[in-house]
């Protein structure tokens, strides 16, 4: 069976219309004077028998290229030129009082796995054993992380990656700066690698999972009608115009010149970040400020019932005369209206509300509301906030158990994200796949790590935020639950109405009542870690993404007392 692999141990020609260098020139005549035929960037070379033989140490190895027939069956009938190899083989050991080893005794096997090389002849795949292989790139991310290593260490690193990338050599260009990390002493002292070297290994334990799909390129192009040398510019180096039977493949495009990667896309995406979309600019996108649409309407709902309200107690005036000339009239009415709206039992979130819409349509009064806030305080002081009641953790167990035995399991993985992710009901019901990096996305056992593409508080904090879960367990249960999952698809595809309602059905089997709302994942979440974690505030800050540490003190405090 003809290997369509690149494997470059034996490449040594190239085709008779190309020019030849001396050295190609040499091992193209050596090998016509012994009657073999030699193919550019094949694995071996031809012999008219196809076959090729070895031995190293005591493993006596033949390779046999057969035309292929209808079915394998018929192709391994065939009669050739290794039967009558092995069969005096057979000979000389039975005269010399010799046994071969009866696991060793293969003749015509499809697969093997020889020499520290895994063959595949029906599919005519040669290359690194894939179990070593990603063992390889396991140890290569290790010593990719910040730390120390040993020279002992890196060469026998080195030296792997070097046996492997024989069978694709273009891995050779990533490998530039690892080979000039020396250290300071003896082979046992450790020392740092540079970052350039630690980005390398980086780059090769993500490549190690795709060494065996690199053969599937030299394939495409062959059915492409081109060859590698086909597509190379007039500088010879490695800028391949992919062909229409690549674009399904793992990789897009890799460009390689002179050991140094340029550019490289990966899934179609560029990895190299990109300028912002241009879109349609308007002067209300300024003036609302950095709050959601929803909020920017709120606040003009609560502005016009400002106005509607001071109409008659100030016949004339309009609210931006009073802000622009009068406003300590303007600061005494406000508190009038605060008590208004307490006397007629509105919410203390819409009084404060007004006064921040105000705020940011007049810039210039904050240092005038003092007053009215003043008010508000003292409102918050009557009617304290009463936080949502925190889900504790057997209860949330219980409610994972129940959704599962009802074939509810995305609604269990949202509980348990929600629980030890720390997440909001906002965020939690607009997670997609592509927004948890699991443990198979990355190189940490046992952790999964949330992204929370439009939190909260991205208007005074971070616009894009990311939880750290690494409570034993989790990541490997979620990974049973959603890693098969297209990275577009929401985790919860229903609404948000159809979520509250399970939610609520779950606690009605497991308690008996509806005690807890969405809400209360987050705090259940927090008063548990909190404890787990010996009392550790700063982590749980971190963890939590609060941008108040004295308000999570008094937010833990309260939940505990709460629980």
């Amino acid at each position: 069976v003809r290997s369509e692999d690149r494997c470059e141990l034996f490449a040594v020609a190239k085709d008779a219309d190309k020019v030849e260098s001396p050295k190609v020139a040499v091992w193209r005549a050596a090998l016509k004077g012994w009657g073999w035929e030699t193919m550019y960037r094949d694995p071996v070379p031809h012999p008219p028998s196809g076959f090729v033989e070895g031995i190293m140490i005591d493993d006596h190895l033949g390779l046999q290229l057969l035309p292929r027939l209808q079915s394998l069956k018929e192709t391994l009938a065939q009669p050739a030129r290794d039967q009558e190899v092995f069969a005096a083989s057979g000979k000389a050991y039975s005269h010399a009082g010799l046994q071969a080893h009866p696991k060793k005794a293969v003749r015509r096997g499809v697969c093997a796995k020889v020499w520290g090389a895994e063959i595949e002849g029906e599919k005519g795949l040669v290359g690194p054993v894939r179990s070593r292989l990603m063992a390889l790139g396991r140890l290569s991310s290790e010593v990719a992380r910040p730390g120390a290593i040993d020279q002992q260490t890196l060469d026998g690193v080195l030296g792997l990656w070097g046996f492997c990338a024989q069978f694709r050599r273009p891995i050779f260009s990533f490998l530039y700066e690892a080979y000039r990390q020396q250290g300071p002493g003896t082979a046992e002292e450790p020392f740092r690698l540079s970052t350039g070297a630690r980005n390398e290994f980086a780059v090769l334990a993500c490549l190690a999972p795709l060494m065996p799909l690199l053969s599937r390129l030299s394939a495409a192009l062959k059915e492409s009608g081109l060859d590698e040398d086909d597509v190379l510019d007039e500088q010879d180096d490695w800028r391949l115009s992919i062909p229409p039977a690549l674009k399904e493949g793992p990789w897009d495009f890799l460009e390689l010149y002179s050991g140094v990667v340029k550019s490289s896309f990966f899934g179609g995406r560029r990895l190299a970040p990109r300028p912002p979309s241009e879109g349609v600019r308007t002067r209300e996108h300024l003036l609302r400020g950095r709050v959601t649409e929803k909020t920017h309407q709120i606040r003009t709902s609560l502005i016009a019932s400002l106005e509607e309200w001071l109409l008659p107690q100030l016949p004339g005036m309009t609210l931006e005369t009073l802000a622009r000339g009068h406003s300590d009239v303007l600061s005494d009415w406000l508190e009038e209206y605060m008590v208004a709206m307490f006397l007629q039992r509105r919410s203390r979130r819409a009084a404060a509300e007004t006064l921040n819409a105000l705020a940011q349509r007049f810039g210039w009064l904050r240092s005038s509301l003092a007053a009215p806030w003043n008010l508000v305080k003292t409102w918050e002081q009557l009617e304290p906030v009463q936080h949502h009641p925190p889900v504790p953790k057997a209860v949330n167990d219980a409610l994972v158990v129940t959704a599962l035995l009802w074939r509810w399991p995305r609604m269990a993985a949202l509980l348990v994200l929600g629980f030890f992710g720390l997440l909001r009901p906002s965020e939690l019901i607009g997670l997609r796949r592509q927004d948890l990096a699991l443990p198979g996305d990355h190189f940490e056992e046992d952790v999964l790590y949330i992204r929370v593409p439009h939190p909260k508080t991205r208007f005074r904090a971070a616009t894009s935020q990311h939880v750290r879960v690494e409570f034993p367990g989790v990541a490997t249960w979620i990974t049973l639950v959603v890693g098969t999952t297209p990275m577009w698809r929401r985790i919860w595809n229903g609404s948000w109405a159809s979520f509250k309602l399970r939610f609520g059905a779950l606690q009605t089997e497991v308690l008996g009542a509806v005690t807890f709302l969405p809400s209360s994942l987050r705090p259940g979440g927090a008063t548990f870690l909190f404890r787990y974690w010996d009392e550790d505030l700063t982590r749980l800050q971190w963890r939590g993404r609060w941008k108040s540490f004295r308000m999570l003190e008094t937010y833990v405090q309260e939940l505990g007392a709460t629980e």
